[in-house]
């Protein structure tokens, strides 16, 4: 498995509000590889209210749940999706927990959070962070995101090219730290070979085309290598946000024809057992 990842301040913020996870496992068993990756992506909110606490926050639930979500039967989706569901929630309390404790009232974080094994991708995720898998230069799937501008090319009165340039693009439905009960969305995706992984804040997919997005990390180099480069780019291009990202490549080898069966249903409802 290749993997890559960074993050930046940017040019303008004066601290960087990001904060990420990545935990990889191979294990090799009868001549078996075994590849398995968790993976988070936090965008703090609220700048002098600390979001960079939020997301710092937000990612060490996901690190404190890390032993029991990769000791569960990779084939076993429904309870890998409750697990990554109540770790999302238990961020949640813990975040509310330090606003009352310190009186803080705008601290708040995306949470994007995915796990890889076995050739599937389980993905939860709040707020305008994003989950994409990447395929030869094309964009095979991508989360949705929970914001005020989603809502309305939802209900078909905004393209989707043009919410980034609306000015109340940076409005969320869902995120952690404002509301003890809240419903992120769970998504799960096969993956094939070929196909690249990311996760990245709003710093990085809002200003790079998703055409140039999807080339770059399907490219032949490393993705590490990628990752720097989309950063270094986006930074140069725009650099007003903080930026992350995550990209990992896994082992996978599979038929053109197995290739064409996606699923037809990328997103799937879970209840959280929290």
């Amino acid at each position: 498995m290749d993997v890559g990842y960074g993050s930046i301040r940017g040019k303008v913020r004066h601290r960087d509000e990001d904060s990420i996870l990545l935990e990889q496992d191979v294990t090799l068993s009868l001549n078996t590889v075994m590849e398995r990756a968790l993976f988070a992506l936090a965008d703090g909110m609220g700048g002098g209210e600390k979001g960079e606490e939020a997301s710092r926050i937000a990612v060490q639930g996901v690190r404190e749940s890390k032993e029991s979500i990769m000791s569960l039967n990779p084939l076993d989706h429904t309870a890998i999706i409750n697990a990554l569901l109540d770790t999302m929630h238990y961020s949640n309390e813990k975040i509310i927990q330090y606003k009352k404790e310190n009186e803080l009232y705008g601290m708040g974080t995306t949470l994007t959070l995915a796990y890889y094994a076995e050739g599937w991708l389980h993905v939860v995720n709040a707020g305008d962070s994003r989950g994409y898998i990447f395929n030869y230069g094309t964009t095979v799937q991508k989360t949705v995101d929970n914001s005020y501008v989603m809502e309305i090319v939802k209900s078909g009165k905004l393209a989707e090219s043009d919410l980034r340039k609306h000015p109340r693009r940076n409005e969320l439905t869902v995120a952690l730290g404002f509301e003890d009960n809240f419903n992120p969305e769970a998504y799960l995706w096969r993956c094939f070979s070929g196909d690249s992984i990311m996760l990245c804040c709003d710093g990085l997919w809002s200003v790079i085309d998703p055409t140039f997005l999807s080339r770059a990390s399907t490219s032949n180099v490393s993705c590490q290598d990628a990752i720097d480069s989309l950063i270094t780019y986006a930074n140069e291009t725009d650099g007003t946000d903080n930026i992350s990202a995550i990209l990992i490549r896994p082992t996978l080898v599979s038929d053109e024809e197995e290739s064409l069966r996606r699923p037809t249903i990328t997103s799937v409802s879970y209840k959280s057992t929290v």
